[in-house]
This record gives structure tokens, C-alpha cells and sequence, in this order.
């Protein structure tokens, strides 16, 4: 992947799907899958070192793209109970694990 591949992958992430995410009426189980795979592989790419030299050019916390689409959705006042459970399994699918932290956000969100 070149680097202008990575740099437009980070800005449609951080100026299209963050944006989406806090506003979107709808969410299919199928288009929430997919942000949460995007967000993850993100952060997974954030932790290399090319990938932190471009994200301090665009100053974005690749790295931290999965936080702050969790927390973009959470704002949504349209995203409900129902949406949180789908999201909290498609985070165990895509990470692997059960993040704690993620996980009592959207707990704490649905009380």
C-alpha cells in the first residue's frame, strides 16, 4: 500500500466516517461491521512506525481510530440499545477479545 493510499484511507476515516458515525439516522448491521473493521485495522496500522509519521503529518491519532468511532457513535442520539449490542460483538469479532474499556462505554451509554 503506498503512502497516498494510507493518507486517503486515514482522511475518509477521520473526515467521512467519524462524521457519519455522530449523525447517521440508520444503522445496518452490515454498514456498522463495516466502520468497525476500517476502524480497527486503523488502529492496528496506527502502531507502525510509517503509519505514525503520517498520522503526526495529518495530525490524527490513527491509533486511536477505534476509540474515537465508538465514541462517535455513543454521541449519536439516534444509536440505540439494539445498535450497541451489535456493536459490542462486532468489536469482539474484529479485535479478537473483549476490550473492557469499549465495552462499559456502551454499557454506560445504554443507562
Amino acid at each position: 500500500m503506498s503512502t497516498s493510499d494510507l493518507c486517503d484511507r486515514i482522511c475518509h476515516f477521520f473526515y467521512k466516517v467519524l462524521p457519519e458515525a455522530e449523525l447517521r439516522k440508520c444503522f445496518s448491521k452490515e454498514k456498522l461491521s463495516l466502520v468497525v473493521k476500517e476502524s480497527v485495522n486503523l488502529s492496528k496500522l496506527g502502531e507502525l512506525t510509517e503509519i505514525q509519521e503520517i498520522s503526526t503529518l495529518q495530525e490524527h491519532e490513527v491509533s486511536q481510530s477505534t476509540r474515537f468511532l465508538i465514541l462517535a457513535l455513543l454521541d449519536n442520539i439516534r444509536f440505540g440499545s439494539k445498535e450497541s449490542d451489535v456493536l459490542k460483538n462486532l468489536l469482539f469479532k474484529h479485535l479478537g477479545y473483549h476490550d473492557l474499556e469499549y465495552e462499559s462505554c456502551i454499557e454506560q451509554r445504554r443507562q
